[in-house]
């Protein structure tokens, strides 16, 4: 944990058990019938509300909560709920993928390809993985988040990271992984927009085979890889063209 100043517990559980943020909240007559309890050590929290100081919640007794819980149980909880409610309504939850671009025109002639560029391509991840559920069993692990599609088959595991990683176990399984690491709350903002990026360095792949796109990209055009090409005459002499 970087400092006590990264956790500013601007999330708690509402009465339903649903994530709440802070800033959702208004101070209105009601909001005092409200109940709130700690995502960590799940002891009561009061909404602060002030104009001055930075609207979070704080403990109403003096308790031991860890910061590495809330974090890592608010994020689990949060990008569950907010998958959740992506299927229900249909909208998506993307995984933004780096794309090698790849033309093989010259392929046949040449024998090799060349790298164009790489392309930032979204995929909604609710067309493959149409369920979700938090820290279910898969053989001998148990990861944070499963995702799923309906007949089981296909997986991906969501590890969320803020001091333990990965074990070497784990990552030299077969399973399917993205590894999110988290230092603070700040980090939790790829939920809200619902989109992983795998070019955010907090972000890690495991397992995932990202096929390039490859096409006759450079047909009907010059190419941008220039190759160099020796001919031998029949005299013997070399040529460099």
């Amino acid at each position: 944990m970087e400092s006590k100043k990264a956790i500013q517990y601007k999330y708690a559980l509402n009465s339903e058990n649903q994530t709440v943020y802070i800033g959702d909240l208004e101070r209105t007559p009601g909001l005092r019938n409200q109940a709130f309890t700690c995502i960590s050590c799940e002891n009561i929290l009061i909404p602060k509300l002030g104009k001055i100081r930075s609207k979070h919640f704080a403990h109403k007794y003096i308790a031991s909560c860890s910061e590495e819980t809330y974090l890592h149980k608010l994020v689990k909880n949060l990008f569950v709920q907010e998958y959740q409610k992506c299927l229900d309504t249909r909208s998506p939850f993307e995984l933004e993928l780096e794309i090698p671009q790849i033309c093989n025109t010259y392929e046949t002639f040449f024998g090799t390809t060349c790298t164009l560029e790489i392309i930032e391509k979204p995929f909604d991840l609710t067309k493959r993985y149409t369920r979700v559920s938090l820290e279910t069993r898969e053989g001998e692990f148990i990861p944070d988040v499963l995702l799923s599609n309906d007949s089981g088959i296909q997986k991906l595991f969501v590890e969320i990271a803020v001091t333990h990683f990965l074990s070497e176990k784990k990552v030299n399984s077969s399973f399917k992984i993205i590894e999110i690491q988290i230092k603070s709350e700040e980090d939790i903002d790829f939920i809200h927009q619902r989109l992983i990026r795998q070019s955010d360095p907090k972000v890690k792949f495991i397992n995932l085979d990202i096929k390039p796109d490859v096409s006759f990209y450079c047909k009907d055009k010059e190419c941008p890889t220039k190759m160099g090409m020796f001919i031998v005459l029949k005299s013997g002499k070399l040529l460099h063209i």
